[in-house]
Parts: C-alpha cells; sequence; structure tokens
C-alpha cells in the first residue's frame, strides 16, 4: 500500500500537487509509480486520509474510492473477474470501467470515482475539494 501523507507535495506538470495553485475544486497528488500497481490488481492506496482501491486493467489505470456502496466494506481484496470487482463481503459486483453495479444498476450507487493519470512513470490523482456545511 502507498501512503502518500508523509510525502511532501510535489510539483507536477501544471503545479499539480503543489498546494498553492490548487483551486476550489480539488488538486492533483502523486499516488506513486506505475509499477506499483501490477495489471489485473486491485491495490489499497491512502491518500491525504482517502482510501482509494487502484486497479490496472489492460494497461489503464482506475481509480476508486475503497468500500462498497453496499455496506461501505473494502473492495480492494475482493476478486476481480472480466473487467469487474466482487465484493467478497456481499457478493455485489461492479464495472471497473463504469462504477456500476452490474447486478442492481438502478437501486444502487456507482462507486466513487477518483481522476487517475500517468505522467511518466508517475500515477496522479485528482481529489476534490471537501465542502463542509456552514
Amino acid at each position: 500500500m502507498f501512503d502518500s501523507s508523509s510525502d511532501q507535495p510535489q510539483p507536477g506538470p501544471n503545479n499539480a500537487g503543489n498546494p498553492e495553485t490548487a483551486d476550489a475544486q480539488g488538486h492533483w497528488v502523486l499516488l506513486g509509480r506505475a509499477d506499483d500497481f501490477p495489471e489485473g490488481s486491485l491495490s489499497p492506496a491512502t491518500v491525504e486520509g482517502r482510501t482509494l482501491m487502484v486497479c490496472r486493467l489492460d494497461g489503464r489505470f482506475h481509480a476508486w474510492a475503497d468500500y462498497c456502496p453496499h455496506a461501505g466494506r473494502p473492495l480492494h481484496d475482493g476478486a476481480m473477474h472480466e473487467g469487474r470487482v466482487i465484493c467478497r463481503h456481499h457478493g455485489n459486483t461492479y464495472c471497473l470501467a463504469t462504477g456500476r453495479n452490474v447486478d442492481d444498476p438502478r437501486n444502487e450507487p456507482p462507486l466513487k470515482r477518483y481522476k487517475i493519470e500517468q505522467r511518466g512513470d508517475e500515477l496522479w490523482v485528482f481529489l476534490h475539494a471537501m465542502f463542509s456545511a456552514t
């Protein structure tokens, strides 16, 4: 598991990861090296206190909140099969391309998606700003 909370923010392309250039919508954060996430894996990663599930499928990276919307249990310990993740706790199945529950797409919210980009040998994830009610 990669934990970036102990790393200093590192500017990347377009000043990504630089807190001085963060906007009200969020900011880019270095997630780790692309090689840290092997093909066909479901990997947990903690970034600025948020737990993500990162998967590499057919050479493309996907990042999702690491919890099943059905019961809030972690998804990274589930199984990946044919582009889907199967929650090991309740058996719900989610499409890794869309985040939708393939068993009951109308009655279940999709997984929370995070933008992820590969920049050279690094992976960067976009964290939306967290707003509090006032």
